[in-house]
């Protein structure tokens, strides 16, 4: 799985015109990539992903809020205490700066026979089978302190919720951000009503006459409504 969001606009574009730049990231190994584009239009954000999955496949999901902008808030931070490159090539990453003479092979090649690239290459599917394991024993540790810390919060009273379907609430108007001449504009300006509750961090709200939005909402963007 992994979440993707646009960045942008800059105020400066590059000599090419790009003034957005559009992140994909995968939630397992955090390894990050980078795509300059030139407006967030759909045409542009698809061929960014498409040169993002030609190099290293097509993801299982892609996470976003199905909006006109991505959302980059929903996943949890874990720590797997493996660089992302690691997780994503199954070695630590050879920098120019760290090759003081030729460049190694990553494996030797002569002689090689077919028994001897399939014993390889089935000692590195394990290999990379036990770092993945201790991977999902960090980020499950990881997880669970995040628990921890909603509770300790919740016991010291900090304001915290749970929305549900039927609940009204309030919407954070995000395009406020980085406006200018909206600096006094509420930042929940809009009541709502929960038709339901996804479990990839997203809402479905509908006006309080009943009209459905296109589009889920990030459950970050919404709170109760206090009467």
């Amino acid at each position: 799985m992994i979440g993707v969001d646009l960045i942008g606009p800059f105020k400066a574009s590059s000599r090419n015109g790009n003034r957005y730049c559009l992140t994909a990231t995968d939630f397992f190994t955090k390894w990050v990539e980078a795509i300059p584009i030139q407006d967030k239009t759909a045409a542009a954000t698809s061929q960014a992903l498409m040169d993002i999955f030609h190099t290293h496949g097509a993801p299982e999901v892609i996470l976003t809020d199905q909006g006109r902008e991505f959302w980059n808030k929903v996943n949890v931070q874990a720590s797997t205490n493996y660089s992302p490159y690691r997780l994503m090539y199954g070695r630590e990453p050879r920098l120019s700066s760290e090759i003081t003479g030729d460049i190694p092979p990553l494996v030797e090649v002569d002689g090689i026979d077919e028994d001897t690239v399939a014993d390889y290459l089935q000692a590195r599917a394990e290999k990379d089978e036990e770092v993945f394991d201790k991977v999902r024993l960090n980020v499950e540790k990881a997880q669970e302190k995040k628990r921890e810390t909603y509770r300790r919060r919740i016991k010291k009273g900090t304001k915290c919720f749970k929305i549900l379907p039927g609940m009204e609430v309030l919407k954070k108007d995000e395009r406020k951000r980085g406006r200018l001449g909206r600096t006094m504009d509420p930042d929940w300006p809009t009541q709502y009503r929960v038709t339901e509750v996804g479990d990839n961090n997203l809402v479905q709200l509908e006006t309080l006459d009943g009209h459905q939005l296109k589009t889920q909402t990030p459950y970050a963007s919404v709170k109760p409504l206090e009467k």
